[in-house]
């Protein structure tokens, strides 16, 4: 009798653990969901600071997808891509099969220079989301870096631009790292292709001309007044 009613004892009080533990995460889950909802709330009017600070706390009480991405975005829109980068890394690893995600933290590698992680990031959002145009033409920007100009077009394409369009932001990207030989033939391309934009003929020029300057002081002309590809 004494043992059974020791045993009845352990278990009474493992039950009330239990329930006590059950009580405890659903009061730091409503606290979660209250922290976030501010946070989104200052984001939407522009309290940035206050945003970031609130999203931070929810990542005190626990690793949350939302606050993750929205932090890693946040960052992004100040320009500190380094920092988006941890953020972002974890926001993925919680969530790796989510496209908008992928795309932007495709992106974000890109920014800091590692083109092999935004290919791989951004060739996964396009086959999870065919149909995310941003995601092929962000794919399409990195290709151009890497030296895949004719995937590069492609991708471009099947973001929605028509094949003059498609070039000439091939044609820009390549404009951004200097590239003036690979520019300049993509411009020329756009300009003899049917419904060739305005900005084909201004590329053309820009590229020749930065070519130009390049060759004649050594310098690295700005690349301005250009219409980039859409992100």
């Amino acid at each position: 009798p004494s043992t059974q009613l020791e045993k009845t004892t352990v278990k009474t009080e493992s039950k009330s653990e239990s329930k006590l533990e059950r009580t405890d995460a659903e009061a730091t889950q409503a606290k979660v969901e209250l922290i976030l909802a501010t946070a989104i709330a200052q984001e939407n009017q522009g309290d940035i600071d206050q945003a970031m600070a609130s999203y931070r706390q929810v990542l005190h009480y626990a690793d949350n997808d939302v606050a993750l991405y929205r932090l890693a975005m946040l960052h992004e829109r100040r320009g500190e891509s380094n920092e988006a980068q941890g953020f972002f890394n974890r926001a993925v690893e919680k969530n790796p099969n989510a496209p908008e995600l992928l795309c932007d933290a495709g992106y974000s590698a890109h920014l800091v220079g590692n083109h092999a992680l935004a290919e791989q990031r951004l060739r996964r959002a396009v086959e999870l989301a065919p149909s995310l145009a941003r995601a092929h033409n962000n794919l399409g920007v990195v290709l151009a870096v890497k030296g895949d100009h004719d995937g590069s077009v492609a991708s471009f394409t099947r973001g929605g631009s028509t094949p003059a369009d498609a070039n000439c932001n091939t044609g820009y990207a390549c404009l951004l790292e200097s590239r003036w030989d690979d520019a300049e033939r993509h411009f020329e391309k756009a300009c003899a292709l049917s419904g060739a934009p305005p900005r084909a003929n201004q590329g053309l020029k820009m590229a020749k001309s930065m070519k130009a300057a390049s060759q004649e002081d050594g310098r690295t002309p700005p690349v301005a007044n250009f219409e980039a590809p859409q992100q």
